[in-house]
């Protein structure tokens, strides 16, 4: 499989794609690179495709985003960006224990898409859906960037959100370290490594 349709996974899914996942765990590299250091590679090539959309916007469609809300836009997703990469990272974790969770990773995208009102407001979601959706890292980024290119928001009206992005990625890393090396650890003692 190519690189680029491996871009978006978790770190350790993609190396199982590649067969150099084995080869990778038997480094001694610390594993917050191995889980970190990938998807901070794949910035530049999402950098360069925002550029082209931007740019396909205004020739194309004729929409001109304003040069500082672009600006915000990114303040944005620069904030939530190292918690999608933490919550990737605890996908990590669950390669480890199960082997392919593939068909678990699109069932999660899917959710997240629907969850974050990607496809549908979430007004339109149920009460118990709108509860889930305020506890996941997307919803707060998708609706964070229509309100400061969309509708013009300034920096501290989407400030709590942000400082809830912080939180919620510091937590899941915590979580996804924790999680993987008590299952990397458990990997080793039952010498399951040699399956990948």
């Amino acid at each position: 499989m190519s690189e680029p349709a491996v871009i978006g996974r978790c770190p350790i899914c993609s190396a199982q794609l590649r067969g150099t996942l084995e080869a990778l765990l038997l480094t001694p590299a610390s594993r917050l690179v191995i889980l970190f250091g990938p998807p901070i590679a794949s910035v530049w090539p999402v950098a360069i495709q925002l550029v082209v959309m931007v740019a396909a916007l205004r020739v194309l469609f004729g929409v001109e985003l304003a040069p500082d809300a672009l600006a915000r836009a990114s303040a944005v997703i620069l904030v939530g960006v190292p918690s999608m990469y933490a919550l990737a990272s605890l996908f990590a974790a669950f390669v480890l224990k199960f082997g392919e969770i593939g068909p678990t990773v699109q069932f999660v995208r899917g959710a997240l898409v629907l969850l974050a009102g990607i496809t549908y407001p979430l007004a339109m979601l149920p009460d118990w859906a709108r509860s889930v959706s305020s506890a996941v890292p997307t919803t707060y980024i998708v609706e964070d960037v229509r309100r400061v290119l969309l509708a013009g928001t300034e920096m501290p009206v989407v400030a709590q959100d942000l400082a809830l992005l912080a939180g919620m990625a510091v937590a899941i890393a915590l979580i996804a370290t924790v999680t993987y090396g008590w299952i990397e650890r458990d990997a080793r003692r039952t010498g399951a490594l040699s399956r990948y």
